[in-house]
């Protein structure tokens, strides 16, 4: 249950003072905050599940015109899959959502990010994405915070701070 002190913590609406004052517990606040209007955790998750099986299926999260603010940006969805389908040559990413949130106009979530290269990969790859040559075996840990843009449930915009390097290639 969530204590007076939590709940004052937190600038919400009627709606979702209901829904705490019924027994819900703080996570259920942003949806109720959000008139669930948001994306939901479970579809969120699938979204990540394929992301990490490197499935192509993880394009029908994107509006037509999505933008990846990348450098340089990618825009599209049928861009960014051409994208992610390269980068699996190269490195097997695997993101572990650490915290979400979602209301009408986005998501918000914080990862936990491996990359483990499965075949050397030259600086000139991928515009130099890494920075660096990166050789077999290599993995990089990193944390970082990303947010998405949503119209009629898809993704818009794919924006992200730069990440806190854990581990870097090693």
């Amino acid at each position: 249950m969530t204590s007076r002190r939590e709940l004052l913590s937190y600038a919400i609406p009627a709606a979702a003072l209901t829904t705490v004052m019924a027994g819900a517990t703080l996570p259920g606040i942003a949806q109720a905050a959000s008139g669930g209007k948001g994306m939901p955790r479970a579809r969120f998750n699938k979204y990540i599940e394929l992301y990490n099986a490197n499935d192509p299926g993880f394009t029908q999260f994107y509006d037509d015109d999505v933008v990846m603010e990348t450098v340089p940006p990618l825009k599209g969805a049928s861009t960014i899959g051409d994208f992610r389908k390269v980068l699996g040559t190269y490195v097997n990413e695997h993101i572990t959502v650490e915290f979400f949130v979602s209301d009408e106009n986005g998501v918000a979530a914080q990862f936990l990010g491996e990359f483990t290269c499965v075949r050397d990969m030259p600086i000139t790859a991928l515009s130099g994405l890494f920075g660096k040559a990166v050789k077999k075996g290599q993995v990089l840990r990193q944390r970082g915070i990303i947010l998405y843009g949503l119209k009629n449930g898809k993704f818009t915009f794919v924006r992200a701070a730069p990440p806190i390097i854990l581990q870097d290639w090693s």
